[in-house]
């Protein structure tokens, strides 16, 4: 998880209302094993259309070759071994993992008198 906090405030349009401006912004870019249900769920869908060899012709027409086809399912295959070995069906990381998407963090604006326009993200 990539967490960013920028002392620079958000810009709004004129046209757009906001309950509350903070004098910073925060940014947080996450990822998920739970992707991994839509990558398997993509995968059949293509297998099936594949079988049935639906829209191959179009592809093949554009410059496209069969194989890259095939080696394209091969890394979305690729790719859901890799989410299945990082995560459990249901979720949870395995045992020796450490799991910090459990903690809290809280996001509080600092004042200008107490030093001064940055943002404080702490985990208490």
């Amino acid at each position: 998880m990539v967490v960013s906090l920028v002392a620079q405030p958000p810009v709004f349009l004129s046209n757009e209302t906001h309950a509350a401006v903070t004098n910073c912004s925060l940014t947080l870019l996450a990822n998920s094993t739970a992707i991994r249900t839509v990558w398997a769920s993509v995968g059949a869908k293509y297998d099936m259309l594949y079988s049935r060899r639906a829209f191959v012709h179009w592809f093949v027409g554009e410059g496209m070759e069969e194989g890259e086809m095939t080696e394209a399912r091969e890394n979305l295959a690729s790719i859901e071994a890799d989410y299945r070995e990082i995560g459990l069906p249901d979720g949870e990381v395995s045992g020796n993992a450490s799991n910090k998407s459990d903690s809290v963090y809280k996001f509080r604006p600092q004042s200008q008198a107490s030093g001064g326009g940055f943002c404080k993200f702490s985990d208490e």
